[in-house]
């Protein structure tokens, strides 16, 4: 029975079929008050008229805004408020398998999702399909305090990666028809933290107007391992991560996953055979 944090370990896409929700900032173009434009990884919005040769990068404030991450980045954007990646009809991302061990894949419409694992001439060595049609088995932390998502083709997907491949591609695939989305994915090395202690809290915290969750709980382990595993677990400090809660087959908590910035890690050493330490996650508002 283990808790395990999974960092955001992917920075973009080898390939996929995103269109984008705005287009390439142009030097060239004149924009007007609202008009959009895209460098790199956002999104921006113009606040003047006549707005002409002005880089968002360096004229941020004055003549744009940051409006939203780009359609490609969305999902990756681990610390943005409600953003989603989107599709017309069904979607599918590849990225680089690199040294990741786990994959995170949280709040997507569709009914089906497809893993391939390819080599470096796209030849498929696995595939693997999940089909949803009810939240059996798929938590987070909504269904696991709140009962359930409102629709059965909002999910979270959470899976060890086969050591196998140079490329991973995930599919998102809506046989119903329609549109297809995904609010995260995530994809790390995984980093296990001991055994989640019986008793998991859920608090309300408001910040900047508005009223987040925060989940607080304890794991242990041995104490020969807490320097080194509260050592380790110190970079994840205020950063963003998807927090598995347990992941173990018999977990009193269904797989209680949680996407958010890590905001205490607090250990506490003590002369008995196990030792503790105290967590507490802002999640990520979708």
């Amino acid at each position: 029975a283990t808790m395990t944090i999974i960092p955001q370990n992917i920075t973009g896409w080898e390939d996929n079929n995103i269109v984008h929700n705005a287009e390439l900032f142009n030097p060239l173009t004149t924009y007007g008050v609202g008009d959009f434009a895209r460098v790199d990884k956002y999104v921006y919005r113009s606040t003047l008229a006549n707005n002409i040769g002005n880089n968002p990068l360096t004229s941020l404030g004055l003549y744009w805004i940051e409006w939203q991450p780009a359609n490609d980045y969305a999902m990756l954007d681990l610390d943005s408020d409600k953003t989603i990646t989107s599709w017309t009809g069904d979607g599918w991302v590849k990225f680089r398998r690199g040294a990741a061990t786990a994959l995170g894949i949280g709040f997507f419409k569709a009914n089906i999702v497809k893993i391939e694992y390819l080599d470096n001439d796209n030849t498929v060595l696995n595939t693997e399909t999940y089909e949803f049609t009810s939240n059996t088995g798929v938590w987070d932390v909504w269904t696991y305090g709140y009962g359930g998502f409102n629709t059965s083709i909002n999910e979270v997907i959470f899976l060890p990666l086969r050591i196998i491949g140079s490329y991973i591609k995930v599919s998102f695939i809506n046989t119903l028809g329609g549109s297809t989305y995904c609010g995260f994915f995530i994809a790390g090395v995984a980093e296990e933290f001991g055994a989640t202690i019986d008793g998991v809290r859920y608090t309300d915290k408001l910040v900047s107007n508005r009223s987040l969750k925060i989940a607080s709980f304890s794991s242990y382990f041995p104490k020969t391992e807490m320097n080194r595993k509260y050592t380790t677990a110190q970079k994840y400090k205020d950063d963003y991560a998807l927090v598995v809660i347990d992941d173990s087959t018999d977990s009193k908590f269904n797989f209680l996953t949680v996407l958010g910035k890590i905001t205490k890690i607090e250990p506490t050493f003590e002369y008995t055979e196990l030792n503790q330490i105290s967590w507490e996650v802002e999640q990520t508002a979708y």
